[in-house]
């Protein structure tokens, strides 16, 4: 049985969670996309985003993000610890480019059954 991953992944989450406060503020929609069945929101300077189609990978998902600049992956379920397979890196940086309306947006792979926490770095 696999239930320990679950646990991990549900003690990391609640550890970021309280190390930005999230629930300070509350969440700010980015994206939803029913058709395709994919979520995303920022909320205590994390940006969520969730795939939860059972079979279906974005390779090009496009993420909006509250502000321009450079996000990193913190968190995500798809991590070998977590029980997954690793398909998403940790160490790469995105750059959210300007949108019209101020925010930023960048485009990223998104396998199914997936969440995963971005963060802006300096």
């Amino acid at each position: 049985l696999k239930y320990h991953y679950l646990g991990d992944f549900d003690r990391e989450m609640i550890s970021l969670a309280k190390k930005n406060k999230i629930y300070a503020k509350n969440p700010e929609p980015q994206r939803f996309d029913d058709k395709h069945q994919i979520m995303s929101y920022s909320r205590g300077g994390l940006t969520f985003v969730l795939n939860f189609s059972p079979v279906r990978a974005d390779t090009s998902f496009s993420v909006t993000v509250p502000s321009p600049g450079r996000y990193k992956v913190v968190l995500h379920t798809d991590e070998c610890v977590f029980g997954g397979y690793d398909r998403i890196s940790k160490s790469y940086a995105y750059t959210a480019n300007p949108t019209c309306d101020g925010r930023g947006e960048f485009k990223i792979f998104l396998p199914p059954r997936c969440g995963l926490v971005l963060k802006k770095i300096k």
